[in-house]
This record gives structure tokens, C-alpha cells and sequence, in this order.
């Protein structure tokens, strides 16, 4: 899996609601740190019950709404792997 830094973050499975928590996160310079989700730009896991793939971003000010608070968005994909 090679070195990351975990984000301490906390969230459920989309797929079948499994809590998952400590992300890891290539952002910076890897050395098996935390991070807090502030300071990270995207983190990521493979859901351990279901096998889905989860990836969490933060969206860029500029792709916000003026109206809305650019720092409260944050980018959820997710996918089976085939």
C-alpha cells in the first residue's frame, strides 16, 4: 500500500453503512502522519464490508457557489471496482 498520512475523518459506507474512519491521504509529503480534514485536499478507502472505493475532496472555491461557504464543501465519489 506503500506510505501515507491518515486523515482523521469520520463517515459511513454509501454502499452498506459500514463506519470507516482514518483515511489515507497522499497529499504533501508522506510520512504516516495525521492530518486533520482542514489540511487535507482528498482521502480516500475501500470500504473492509462491501469492497466499495470512496473518495472524499474538497471542492476548490472557485467551483462554489458565491452564496455558500466554499470551506464547508467537501466531494464524495464512489465506485465498485470491477
Amino acid at each position: 500500500m506503500g506510505i501515507y498520512n491518515r486523515v482523521k475523518f469520520i463517515s459511513y459506507c454509501p454502499g452498506c453503512g459500514t463506519r470507516l474512519n482514518d483515511f489515507p491521504t497522499k497529499d504533501d509529503e508522506a510520512c504516516l502522519s495525521d492530518r486533520s480534514v482542514e489540511a487535507a485536499e482528498e482521502w480516500h478507502q475501500e470500504c473492509p464490508e462491501c469492497g466499495l472505493y470512496i473518495q472524499f475532496k474538497h471542492i476548490h472555491p472557485s467551483e462554489c457557489s458565491p452564496r455558500f461557504e466554499p470551506a464547508a464543501f467537501i466531494s464524495i465519489t464512489y465506485a465498485r471496482k470491477s
